[in-house]
């Protein structure tokens, strides 16, 4: 039992940071503001390296002021240079930056250990990418949080015996790393275990008033309500130990029950090297809502703690429209999106997986760039390194190490509905219960080495226990954040089959059914549910009949929009599902500075009668890179106000220099014609001999289309593609079925509509 301890506690640093000078160990580049060097850490006398499994090549020497970590992993475990400090004082010390320079291709993760007496310290892991990073670890952010077991009074971390840099890898990795340097930053803020929770309920009412702590308002219909408990449970997460809902109530008498969840405030502090995250307050229960008609609501919040049940009214409220509401299949048109309110619904967007070394300010750039261009769809995961909310440092079921990384992706998420944005929201990835692609199987606490009841990955899906957990975390994840009409869909496991023995003949379609079942019962049919595989699958496999899209990851053509329209035009003589290519693109590394493969699986996925743009995978590595989030804006000023509803993808055969792709529905025609060789391959082909910097493409020259729209008047309308600049119009007639169509002189390619006028 825990109680929680409030402000009052005494705020003291024992001891004095030593810092030295501001220059880094290399000397080649000054540590940003608040951080200041460690120089005498890198005395590799200082120094031991400690192996955990995985192989048994490992050394450690000193090079160029810095230290170099070689080593070879297989299998699992990791390496840890291990600093001996022999009784440092960290109490006032809130972060510590590395700069590390990975010589070693495939991603690395890094985490920080400190040993104390009685106490070891693990920060969460971060990634490693190959080249020189600063790697900042924000020690009060990620080591502090509530239901810690401390000894009232006590200052952690005033006595560091030793400081670890644990590196490991996902894909077997060997080479070298290079420390050059360590700094700390010091603060002079209150340190957040002065609130952590401990005690008893100092024998307080179960449930006394609730709040409501966010107004629904026509700008922002959210209601958010906090739940003050008499109690303190052991595990809030727990709804067999502390279950809490509230019964919203229409203008109509409808009821809808909404699950509440435990949060913990926290708040971001802005610094020279960037943003920390700082507990503002002990946690507390919350329900989020949007309520689905205009009116008074209100009724009553229940809580029932081991038996014990308690219930109190919910304060009246106006519950403005909803407006467009949440995302949904087109009841006009089943294979494409709308809104609730009939609205279309086009996603144009890319994945944005998980951050980078800028923490979620990373997504404050990549929303802006892409609200700004037309953009409003991105797949996001909840990966160990990202925003999962459960893993080996938290254990099963209790996710208050990873509250920050809850709070990280509330913020997130609202910033999507500030930015227009709709999110995917991929809730398993396919390396957490693998052994083989990209495997973290062995810090997955479902893994009986870590204390899980699983002997193997695959038993996760037929695991009656695995299930209660799995279930409770689904729980969690609709309550805190079903609410948001900038939910796109549930993803629910990314690539599946690269899962270790989870894809079995049997099991698996039925807990994908059971798990779908589940989200739609507890998210009250809200939000559209998928999931994906690592190789297309056939739109009418068993596989896809719990889903409601159908989601195709690809990878490694050089001519995606053919393609596209072949896999669409099968799977609609199977499935009236939306289809959409969640991922798709060729490497990291592509030299296309162009961003013409992109180009064309953004136009091809829009013309192949997907219900969306094809979504490019590399984000940060190649779209950011490039600064290529502009040519977003051609397809959206294109589809802006329009909709796919009726669309048929027309497969037009043309011989010539053209490639040619239609969409059709009654009295009305979309064209994209492109040069044959507008593609990856295109590019590669003329870049041979002069090099990619001087590439060019010839314009064609006009050409006639017929099309078979009927008899009537028509308005024809050309748009530039990279920009979508209405550049020509035309209007036609004819008095039978085929509609002649001048297309312009163009380069690379041209899009266009034609419409029926009475």
């Amino acid at each position: 039992m825990y109680r929680s301890v409030g402000w009052g506690v005494a705020f003291m640093c024992i001891g004095t940071l030593i810092f030295s000078s501001c220059v880094s160990p290399t000397g080649s580049e000054e540590w940003p503001g608040e951080l200041v060097a460690e120089e005498s850490w890198m005395d590799v006398a200082r120094w031991k390296l400690v192996r955990s499994g995985g192989g048994e090549e490992a050394s450690l020497r000193a090079e160029g002021g810095g230290l170099a970590v070689s080593f070879v992993q297989d299998g699992e475990g990791f390496v840890e240079p291990r600093l001996l400090l022999g009784g440092a004082d960290f109490s006032c010390c809130e972060a510590l930056a590395l700069r590390m320079e990975s010589r070693i291709e495939a991603r690395l993760m890094v985490s920080l250990v400190l040993y104390e007496a009685g106490r070891v310290w693990e920060t969460s892991w971060k990634s490693l990418e190959s080249g020189t990073h600063l790697v900042v670890f924000d020690l009060w952010g990620e080591l502090f949080f509530p239901g810690m077991d401390l000894p009232e009074g006590s200052t952690p971390l005033s006595n560091v015996e030793a400081l670890g840099v644990r590196i490991s890898g996902l894909e077997n990795p060997a080479g070298t790393v290079l420390l050059e340097g360590i700094a700390r930053a010091r603060s002079e803020e209150p340190p957040p275990w002065t609130f952590l929770v401990g005690g008893d309920s100092d024998g307080r009412e179960l449930l006394s008033d609730v709040r409501v702590v966010h107004t629904p308002s026509p700008e922002d219909p959210l209601v958010e309500l906090t739940i003050p408990l008499g109690v303190v449970p052991e595990n809030p997460y727990d709804p067999d130990e502390v279950d809490v809902e509230a019964v919203f109530v229409s203008p109509g008498g409808d009821s809808y029950r909404v699950a509440g969840f435990y949060y913990v405030p926290y708040r971001r502090t802005t610094r020279s090297f960037g943003s920390l995250l700082r507990m503002a307050g002990p946690g507390e229960f919350r329900v989020r809502f949007i309520a689905p008609e205009e009116g008074t609501w209100g009724e009553y919040v229940r809580v029932n703690y081991r038996g014990q049940e308690s219930r109190t009214p919910i304060p009246p409220f106006q519950a403005p429209s909803p407006g467009k509401g949440y995302v949904g299949r087109s009841k006009r048109d089943p294979r494409y999106f709308a809104f609730q309110d009939g609205t279309s619904c086009i996603p144009i967007g890319s994945n944005v997986a998980w951050y980078d070394h800028r923490g979620i300010a990373a997504y404050e750039k990549w929303f802006s760039e892409m609200a700004r261009h037309g953009a409003n769809f991105a797949r996001i995961w909840m990966p160990s390194w990202g925003f999962g909310i459960e893993w080996s440092d938290t254990g099963l079921g209790n996710y208050h190490r990873r509250q920050r990384q809850a709070w990280e992706l509330d913020r997130v998420l609202r910033l999507a509905e500030e930015k227009g944005i709709y999110v995917m929201l991929c809730l398993l990835n396919h390396g957490a219960f693998s052994t083989s692609t990209n495997p973290e199987w062995s810090q997955n606490p479902y893994n009986s080495k870590l204390g899980g009841g699983l002997e193997s990955p695959g038993a996760f899906v037929s695991d009656p226990e695995a299930w209660k957990y799995f279930s409770q975390r689904l729980r969690y994840i609709i309550a805190r954040w079903g609410y948001s009409s900038h939910i796109f869909a549930w993803e629910i496991w990314n690539e599946t089959d690269l899962a270790t023995g989870i894809m079995q003949k049997e099991a698996f379609p039925r807990w994908l059914e059971k798990v779908a079942e589940y989200i739609r019962r507890e998210d009250l049919g809200r939000h559209l549910v998928t999931t994906s595989y690592s190789v297309p699958v056939d739109a009418g496999d068993p596989l896809w009949d719990s889903m409601d899209i159908v989601q195709e990851h690809r990878y490694g053509l050089q001519d995606w929009a053919p393609y596209m329209v072949g896999r669409v035009l099968r799977a609609r003589e199977r499935t009236d599902k939306p289809y959409l290519f969640g991922e798709f693109g060729i490497s990291e590394d592509v030299p296309d500075p162009e961003g013409i493969h992109w180009l064309d699986g953004l136009w091809g996925g829009i013309f192949s009668g997907a219900a969306g743009t094809g979504m490019l995978w590399w984000w940060d590595l190649y779209l950011e890179s490039y600064d290529l989030f502009p040519l977003y804006r051609g397809v959206s000023r294109f589809l802006e106000g329009e909709t796919l509803e009726g669309m048929e993808p027309r497969d037009v055969e043309y011989v010539g220099p053209y490639q040619i792709h239609m969409l059709t529905r009654e009295g009305e025609a979309w064209i994209w014609i492109k040069d044959r060789t507008f593609s990856f391959e295109g590019l590669m082909s003329r870049a041979m001999g002069v090099g990619l910097e001087n590439v060019t493409w010839e314009p064609l020259p006009s050409t006639v289309l017929h099309l078979p729209l009927g008899p009537g008047r028509y308005r024809v309308e050309w748009y530039e593609p990279q920009t979508g600049e209405l550049i020509g119009e035309d209007d036609g007639s004819t008095p039978d079925d085929l509609l002649e169509v001048v297309v312009p002189e163009f380069s690379q390619h041209l899009a266009g509509k034609v419409r029926r006028v009475e």
